[in-house]
């Protein structure tokens, strides 16, 4: 053999020696796979996240108002073909909390302070109040209708509560549809002990009405027109 043919042998007994391209696993073009790994169930893969991640069982904490009720700001209070919003209350036109199919509301602002004096009224809300600003000012209109308490030692005339030793309810009938009509606590221009409607025949709309109610009052109805 001559050096040329040998020196050929060699350099391929030596390539195989050495092993051919691609042997140790890795392909011979092209970058090297690379793996992922997919989010378990419930957990954020962003480390760097600081909020919480939506996963199960995690509820909403928010609230809703339910149609027809207000809370103490009169939010959401049903008043007719609207709704009040914040700060506001429900005024029906004809006190009687809605029930009437003629009446109708308005949604008014709460008022921003109240005279200290008591005139205890009936509020849509079942409770006596104070007088009939402080139960605007808790987010509900006065109730002519309704069913609350008197206080001790007084008398019911419509929406308000009147004290039948120095005042006789006085009714003022409305003749517009839709309104109700007018209530008031009225004490009599002349001196009258006991209160009866034989001392009040100076008193306005007395020659129309005037009765004794069924808790310990004396009532005089005012005619409309």
């Amino acid at each position: 053999m001559d050096r040329l043919a040998l020196r050929s042998l060699l350099s391929t007994l030596a390539l195989f020696a050495l092993g051919c391209p691609g042997d140790d696993g890795t392909a011979e073009d092209g970058p090297e796979p690379t793996t992922t790994s997919s989010a378990t169930e419930g957990s954020s893969t962003d480390p760097s996240a600081t909020g919480p991640t939506a996963t199960e069982g995690v509820t909403s904490t928010s609230s809703t108002t339910e149609p027809g009720t207000s809370d103490s700001t009169g939010a959401g209070a049903d008043c007719g073909e609207m709704t009040c919003g914040e700060g506001e209350y429900c005024d029906w036109t004809a006190d009687d909390c809605g029930e009437s199919p003629g009446g109708f509301g308005n949604c008014m602002p709460l008022p921003e302070a109240c005279d200290d004096v008591y005139q205890p009224v009936c509020g849509c809300d079942g409770q006596v109040h104070g007088n009939e600003c402080e139960a605007q000012a808790a987010g509900v209109d006065v109730d002519a209708e309704g069913t609350c308490t008197p206080p001790d030692g007084y008398f019911e005339c419509g929406y308000r509560f009147c004290d039948p030793g120095f005042e006789y309810c006085q009714v003022s009938v409305s003749d517009v549809g839709g309104y109700g009509d007018g209530f008031a606590c009225v004490q009599p221009a002349e001196p009258c002990e006991p209160l009866a409607c034989d001392c009040l025949t100076m008193e306005p709309c007395f020659e129309f009405s005037c009765d004794a109610t069924g808790d310990g009052g004396i009532e005089i109805v005012c005619p409309g027109g």
